[in-house]
């Protein structure tokens, strides 16, 4: 009796030990060894699931995120327009320019025959007798911009100044020569470039008592330089002598002149 309960035992486990060997208990063919890399490789049904269902739930997240995101931009513009609207100190601006009164008519009877343009730099200073600029003192950078324009004045032609053919096929013109305009600053063009001041100036300024710089008397030296310029520009007259003639001989031609001739006197 003992040897036959030694050897069920024996038996017993020899199976026990075949059957946690064995991959898959029950299957036939299978190697008794654990894969533990195709386990893991090859997921179960219901952890497939699983991972689609959370998927779809942060797309659900994101798309409801994005959503609440512009709803809430949008609320903000409307709130700050009905603000707006509501709002009893909003800035206005009230145009009370009375129309345009006509002062006076005045006939042109000279013939801009050509205009120059210029700029120039005024740099104005004034100082303090042996005090330093930083302590006393302003300066004043200022780009003018402006014109000079060549005139002709048809109104100073003379008897005989216009002489024509029988025929009237040939002209004969004397014009006087043309005459330098005032100069005329573009305040469009020109600017302050640059405006130091003092310390003496600066506390001026914060008391109240400072003095604002006389644009007025910048203007005119401007104005003073850039017709000084123009009066230098031999270019200016022989251009307003040259567009003249043009102008006066495609005229002439056009009421049948064929030979015409303009000249200039002084």
């Amino acid at each position: 009796m003992a040897d036959d309960d030694r050897a069920t035992e024996l038996l017993s486990d020899e199976l026990l030990s075949d059957e946690l060997l064995d991959d898959e208990p029950g299957r036939p063919g299978t190697s008794g060894t654990l894969d533990l890399a195709t386990v893991l490789d090859t997921p179960h049904p219901e952890h497939r699931h699983a991972r689609g269902g959370v998927r779809r739930l942060a797309g659900t997240g994101l798309a409801v995120l994005a959503g609440v995101v512009v709803a809430a931009l949008v609320l903000v513009a409307l709130l700050g327009q009905l603000l707006s609207s509501l709002n009893p100190f909003k800035p206005e601006t009230t145009d009370r320019t009375g129309p345009s009164v006509l002062v006076a008519l005045n006939d042109l009877r000279t013939y801009h025959a050509a205009s120059g343009y210029y700029e120039v730099v005024i740099d104005q200073e004034k100082g303090v007798t042996n005090l330093p600029s930083f302590l006393a003192g302003e300066r004043v950078v200022f780009v003018a911009a402006g014109t000079v324009d060549a005139t002709v004045d048809f109104t100073a032609l003379q008897a005989g100044s216009v002489t024509t053919n029988a025929e009237r096929t040939s002209a004969r013109i004397t014009l006087p020569a043309p005459v330098l305009g005032d100069a005329h600053l573009d305040l469009s063009r020109s600017y302050v470039a640059d405006h130091q001041r003092g310390l003496r100036e600066r506390l001026q300024d914060a008391a109240g008592n400072g003095t604002d710089v006389d644009m007025k008397q910048i203007y005119a030296l401007a104005e003073q330089r850039i017709a000084a310029a123009g009066a230098g520009t031999d270019d200016l007259r022989s251009r307003a002598e040259s567009n003249t003639r043009i102008m006066l001989t495609a005229f002439l031609r056009s009421l049948g002149y064929t030979d015409v001739l303009v000249n200039f006197s002084g």
